[in-house]
Formats: C-alpha cells, sequence, structure tokens
C-alpha cells in the first residue's frame, strides 16, 4: 500500500512575538492530493512567517 504524507514546517521570524519552528505531518492516499493541502497551507502564510512543505510517498507492506 502506499500513501503520501504532508510533511509542513512553520517559521514565526524574529519579528514575531517569538521566534518558533513548528513541524507536523499527515497521511493523504493520493500525491495530489497532499500537494494541494500543501498549496492551501501555504495561503496561512503572512509576512512574519515561512510555511514550508513537502510530499513524501511512504510504502507500507501488506502482513
Amino acid at each position: 500500500m502506499i500513501e503520501f504524507v504532508l510533511i509542513l514546517a512553520f517559521y514565526a521570524s524574529t519579528f514575531a512575538k517569538g521566534d518558533s519552528v513548528a513541524s507536523t505531518t499527515i497521511p493523504f492516499s493520493s500525491l495530489s492530493d497532499c500537494e494541494r493541502a500543501g498549496q492551501l497551507a501555504r495561503k496561512l502564510e503572512t509576512s512574519f512567517k515561512s510555511i514550508n512543505f513537502v510530499c513524501a510517498e511512504r510504502r507500507k507492506e501488506a502482513p
């Protein structure tokens, strides 16, 4: 079974209240859904934050 994992990295710059980084992962069944979600997450970006993403393929072996 193949799934695609969206890896998001959020960065709040030194102009923000605090200088922090956060990341999270979200599984998807298709690459197109994963990439679409990454692009939508980028719309949350402001002049003080950076949001980067990558979709990685993960293969699960059948039991």
